[in-house]
């Protein structure tokens, strides 16, 4: 008497559940004999996560969301794309470069059935300035600054690193008239609504130049009415116009002057000093 015997794979189109496996052997001779056995196809897992785009710096969290018909998930492998992985459900990760990462996701369930689930997670770039203005201005002018990022940044502008106020939008700053000195700091913030630390940008103030006029004398005599001019100053002086009311003037920064007719004269002296 001889027999043949095979192995069979045999696929359960159903899905999962409880299937009653009957094997009929046939011998030579047409004797039979017929077997039957429970066989038990459990539920694969559907690995699924999620994960918003985030800015540089920030946290990554990636939410689970794989199920499973029956039984339960007791395995979860995340592949964070950047050489780092994870064991638990719902991990958070930090990425130290902007980019784009394949994070891959390994799930087991308790009947030992696997499943995997890859996703692309986005890392956005810290905007930065590319050109910082700081200016230095006279007493109650207006300063200029500056701040320059990409164009399709946000700039704004505020009076400290904290405070959400925002005195100012834009590349360029004009303040009001100032009388001191004062730091204002700009922010830069990307379309995906990412920022930049604020940077501090300031208008500095000069104090304000002292003069004083010294004149040889108030009251002279005809004829040889000589008076000699000078000017003392805080701050150094590049031109010197001196008018001396009878219709004569002078550049010279300690002129003297004799006038031709008596009267009562009124000198003026405009200067341009080394700020202008």
């Amino acid at each position: 008497m001889s027999f043949t015997s095979a192995t069979t794979t045999y696929q359960a189109i159903g899905g999962p559940g409880t299937y009653d496996v009957t094997l009929i052997a046939v011998a030579t001779g047409n004797c039979s004999d017929t077997i039957t056995k429970q066989v038990i196809i459990n539920p694969q897992p559907r690995a699924l996560f999620e994960a918003p785009a985030v800015c540089l710096f920030d946290s990554t969290q990636f939410t689970n969301q794989t199920e499973v018909v029956t039984g339960d998930v007791v395995s979860w492998i995340y592949e964070f794309g950047d050489n780092s992985s994870v064991f638990g459900p719902n991990p958070s990760h930090q990425y130290f470069e902007p980019g784009t990462y394949t994070v891959t996701l390994n799930v087991v369930s308790d009947s030992g059935c696997i499943d995997e689930f890859k996703s692309d997670v986005f890392v956005r770039e810290i905007p930065s300035f590319a050109l910082l203005e700081n200016d230095t201005i006279c007493f109650v002018d207006q300063a200029r600054l500056l701040a320059v990022a990409d164009p399709s940044d946000n700039i704004t502008w505020h009076l400290d690193k904290t405070t959400t106020n925002v005195v100012n939008t834009g590349n360029s700053f004009i303040t009001d008239p100032m009388p001191f000195t004062s730091t204002y700091y700009a922010q830069a913030t990307s379309s995906f609504g990412c920022e930049s630390d604020r940077i501090p940008i300031t208008a500095y103030v000069r104090d304000a130049a002292a003069y004083d006029l010294f004149v040889s004398d108030d009251v002279v005599e005809m004829p040889q009415a000589i008076v000699n001019f000078s000017v003392g100053s805080t701050v150094g002086i590049n031109q010197y116009t001196w008018n001396f009311g009878d219709g004569t003037v002078s550049n010279a920064s300690d002129p003297s002057h004799e006038n031709n007719a008596p009267g009562l004269y009124e000198i003026s002296l405009t200067v341009a000093d080394e700020f202008d």
